[in-house]
């Protein structure tokens, strides 16, 4: 039997480790991409609006708006004023608008795109939605 050939180990070594850094490197940059695709695909519909007693014209405060089977959602503040912001992929979704003392109102969040001014939607609601 003819003995092994020698073999310079640290060499090896290196060239593995080469090998390794080479790969890390291009997962971070294939990472870096993902990234910067991921956020140029991600659009969102942001609602500026007010809910106001439709007799009284004032804010009504503490009223929830959410999108409907999810945990997307807000509430009025003291003026009747919210911003709520809503993934792209939620536009052919349902707003729910709810306050204790006012009947629950669902309203399609398309309607807040395509309308700045929407009057006479709330009826049963009382009040009605000005989109800035």
């Amino acid at each position: 039997m003819s003995p092994l050939p020698k073999v310079n180990k640290n060499l090896d070594v290196s060239l593995i480790n080469k090998q390794i850094m080479d790969t890390m490197l291009r997962c971070k940059i294939l990472l870096v991409i993902l990234i910067l695709l991921s956020k140029i695909s991600a659009t969102e519909i942001v609602i500026n609006a007010m809910i106001a007693d439709s007799v009284s014209q004032t804010g009504i405060p503490n009223v929830n708006i959410f999108i409907y089977q999810t945990s997307i959602g807000t509430i009025t503040d003291q003026d009747g004023r919210f911003r709520l912001v809503i993934p792209e992929r939620y536009k052919n979704s349902q707003l729910v608008i709810s306050h204790i003392a006012y009947p629950l109102k669902m309203i399609p969040v398309v309607e807040f795109e395509t309308n700045k001014l929407i009057l006479g939607l709330m009826v049963n609601l009382g009040g009605y939605f000005v989109k800035k």
